[in-house]
């Protein structure tokens, strides 16, 4: 790795370590100009200003750094160059990351500036690997700050674009930083700008940079593991619970709308049933803590994505098992050529889900909620306490409830009908997402993981027998569209 030097009459402190809590909304080139006078910003504690923004992004030739969620960036501002480091800062929120900035005399990263922090997570990704140019931004950046009650908060219109060898795309977007103070105000502010026009960009530019660069290849994320503290409490687990599973969610909807990726609305799914066990779980033992509305939501966000994931489940149970012995029969052309149709349009359904206001809402509101701690308001007495309860407590007894639903779902399996059964993998679903949430209270891991293998391989098989029973209600609604050419 090589490494700028450090003119003997510039004095660079060594950075510290910090979190961004930022937002991120994009629209139209125009919508963004007009929201420039918008009532929101109609007090400004600075003076707008103008700057010219070039960025390049460095990170080793096998992608080090964007596997590992960092991201190593030099940026110049005028005769200013400054190095950041960004990465994911689990438990602080979904639009908290870590990071870490200094100046920096030339174009050329140098670790040793960095924070501690920040320079471990680079070497412990890229194992002290050579790191490279990738991408870059060029940007024209207008900033004005604002009070809100205790909290200052920058805003950035950001036009422009990212380069990445020939390739090119624009860039258009508002960025929302709290820059000290509470988080409740940037939430109050984007809700305000969803209503104007725009839309969450569940992206960083350094994120739709490393997209670009590969050529417009997203991939699927899968949920990362819980982290919390031995001593943690019941209300820990919670937030914990709600901001991994909208980090999840996010996480893949950049896949969903680039390349339509159909483990990426898989992944989104499952992030949503996953915070709908967790918020249902939560819900019986605080009654009053106000999460049903969120669960709500997320069900609804759910099912606008259902239909897209039942298609690729139904084309891949298709090719992988009857077109492999019927390759040559016709009906199975025209079968197989509508449900591309219907994927299509159920596809353009999934991304109109996502681009419309009330998805970003949706998340915006409960990660604001979460921030919050907005249950507190509907608890009182006995509820209240038990937020600060040990996790292990509440940990038992939500399990407890959980296996007891399954079992009793579970009597005379053979004879259930479709519907039991399905209602019998939801419970399983509810358990499983339930353990592997609150696990974090007990100490006997082999226990936890033997468990978690069973109920996922138990899982599994029920998922088989429910795609198998949609399969054929999928395949006779095509025959009945698609007229006697998709008939067998």
């Amino acid at each position: 790795m090589t490494s700028a030097p450090i003119p003997d009459d510039q004095s660079l402190a060594i950075a510290q370590a910090d979190r961004e809590c930022e937002i991120k909304l994009n629209g139209p080139a125009d919508v963004l100009r007009a929201l420039k006078t918008h009532p929101a910003f109609a007090h400004a504690i600075v003076k707008p200003r103008a700057v010219n923004l070039r960025a390049v992004y460095f990170d080793t030739a096998e992608g080090d750094l964007a596997r590992n969620g960092l991201s190593l960036r030099i940026r110049k501002a005028g005769r200013r160059r400054t190095m950041n480091v960004k990465w994911a800062s689990q438990g602080e929120g979904a639009f908290t990351r870590g990071e870490s900035e200094v100046a920096i005399p030339g174009d050329l990263p140098d670790l040793t500036l960095l924070a501690p922090e920040a320079a471990a997570h680079i070497e412990r990704a890229t194992k002290s690997a050579g790191l490279q140019p990738v991408f870059e931004t060029s940007v024209r950046r207008k900033l004005m700050e604002l009070v809100d009650g205790q909290s200052i908060i920058e805003i950035a219109f950001d036009e422009g674009k990212l380069i990445a060898g020939p390739l090119s795309e624009p860039v258009s977007e508002i960025e929302i930083e709290l820059k000290s103070g509470p988080q409740a105000p940037i939430y109050a502010l984007a809700l305000q700008l969803i209503d104007a026009g725009l839309r969450l960009a569940p992206a960083t530019k350094s994120a739709r940079g490393y997209l670009l660069s590969a050529g417009g290849k997203a991939q699927d994320v899968r949920a990362a593991p819980l982290s919390l503290p031995a001593d943690a409490s019941m209300e820990d687990a919670l937030v914990a619970m709600i901001e991994a599973s909208l980090s999840h969610f996010m996480a893949n909807w950049p896949g969903l709308l680039v390349s339509d990726l159909p483990e990426a609305i898989h992944q989104m799914r499952v992030a949503l049933r996953r915070l709908r066990a967790g918020l249902k779980m939560f819900a019986r033992a605080l009654p009053g803590a106000g999460l049903a509305p969120f669960r709500d939501q997320a069900r609804d966000i759910a099912s606008a994505l259902g239909q897209a994931r039942e298609i690729d489940a139904f084309l891949d149970l298709a090719q992988a098992g009857p077109l492999t012995q019927f390759a040559q029969d016709a009906s199975f052309d025209a079968l197989l050529a509508h449900a591309q149709t219907l994927r299509a349009s159920a596809y353009e359904a999934a991304h109109a889900c996502l681009n419309d206001a009330k998805t970003s809402r949706f998340v915006l509101e409960l990660q604001a909620y979460c921030a919050r701690r907005g249950w507190r308001n509907g608890l009182a007495g006995d509820d209240l306490a038990a937020l600060t309860s040990p996790l292990r407590i509440f940990a038992a007894q939500a399990l407890s409830e959980l296996d007891k639903r399954v079992q009793k779902r579970g009597k005379r399996l053979r004879k259930l009908t479709p519907d039991d059964r399905h209602e019998l993998r939801i419970a399983l679903k509810n358990m499983r997402y339930g353990a592997d949430l609150l696990c974090l209270a007990f100490n006997d891991a082999r226990a936890i993981k033997a468990f978690l293998k069973r109920a996922a391989a138990l899982q599994d098989d029920l998922g088989v027998y429910n795609d198998s029973i949609a399969a054929c209600q999928a395949a006779a609604t095509i025959e009945r569209e698609a007229g006697p050419a998709a008939a067998y």
